[in-house]
């Protein structure tokens, strides 16, 4: 009963170190792998928003020029999507402070967007031109540039939980073996104290057994444990009492044969004592015969 606790307390803290390594773990992708995923989409997808609209102002073609518009549009609003739930979930002051740069760059990169689209759809090609060239870099620079300390700081703070995590993993570990080193010296400490205790009357009945089977009689059972040992020690007392009872009556018989043969044994002197009598009354008597007979 004692040996399957321990083994269940193995499992537990196991499962628990395990847990302890999966949560940490999933913390990590949860907290940064995920934003960090969602910004560099973010940033590729801003990217080619700019690309559209360089595109747009390169062609000579209005009807280009406006399905480039309208595909740059579609990016931002991707961009604004994607962005999103990963700006709710960081609240840490450093990435509030790169949100807020990123979030008035980002305005501000498309109120000047704004002006040279307009410019440009109500026919004013050149001087959106020029508020391209001259408006529209440095706040999409600004954007771009806030969007990537974003992510680094991520990557950053992904490098760092993670090694945590592993330092947590690995002290699980640590005091798993440990536990587990310990259980399994308490099993082997409990199988020797298991053997001993099973062993030693074991020994204790074969040397009794060796005695009873020398004819010694003497020594006595003691019942002095229970269990299946106990039940062979009673069974053992058991056999040593009927054996002496048994040599007690042989003992017995022995005597009695010893006095009956001893007994014969003077009946036969005494016959045989009778018969050299009869037989020299015998012997006097054809003597005495042959003297009569030959007078």
């Amino acid at each position: 009963m004692l040996c399957a606790g321990l083994v269940v307390a193995l499992m537990l803290v196991s499962r628990q170190g395990s847990q302890v390594a999966v949560k940490e773990l999933s913390g990590v992708y949860h907290a940064h792998a995920v934003p960090m995923g969602a910004l560099g989409q973010a940033l590729d997808v801003l990217h080619r928003s700019r690309m559209r609209i360089v595109l747009a102002m390169e062609t000579s073609y209005q009807r280009q020029a406006l399905e480039h518009f309208d595909r740059m549009l579609s990016l931002e609003a991707e961009v604004d999507a994607l962005l999103a739930p990963v700006f709710d979930g960081l609240t840490a002051p450093g990435d509030q402070a790169q949100i807020a740069a990123f979030q008035t760059a980002w305005a501000s990169y498309r109120e000047v967007r704004q002006r040279i689209v307009e410019l440009y759809r109500e026919g004013d090609r050149a001087q959106a031109i020029t508020e391209f060239r001259s408006n529209l870099a440095p706040p999409f620079d600004a954007a771009s540039a806030a969007l990537g300390s974003l992510l680094a700081a991520q990557v950053e703070g992904s490098a760092r939980a993670y090694a945590h995590a592993r330092e947590a993993s690995a002290s699980s570990e640590q005091l798993t073996l440990a536990v587990g080193g310990l259980g399994l010296a308490l099993l082997v400490v409990l199988g020797l104290l298991l053997a001993r205790s099973i062993v030693q009357p074991l020994h204790a009945v074969t040397r009794l057994a060796r005695t009873m089977a020398a004819g010694d009689f003497s020594q006595p059972v003691v019942v002095d444990r229970g269990g299946e040992a106990g039940e062979l020690q009673r069974a053992l007392a058991d056999m040593q009492a009927q054996l002496r009872h048994l040599v007690c009556r042989i003992r017995q018989s022995t005597d009695s044969i010893s006095t009956a043969s001893a007994e014969i044994a003077t009946g036969n002197q005494d016959l045989s004592s009778r018969t050299e009598q009869a037989a020299s009354s015998l012997q006097q008597t054809a003597s005495s015969m042959e003297q009569l007979t030959g007078t």
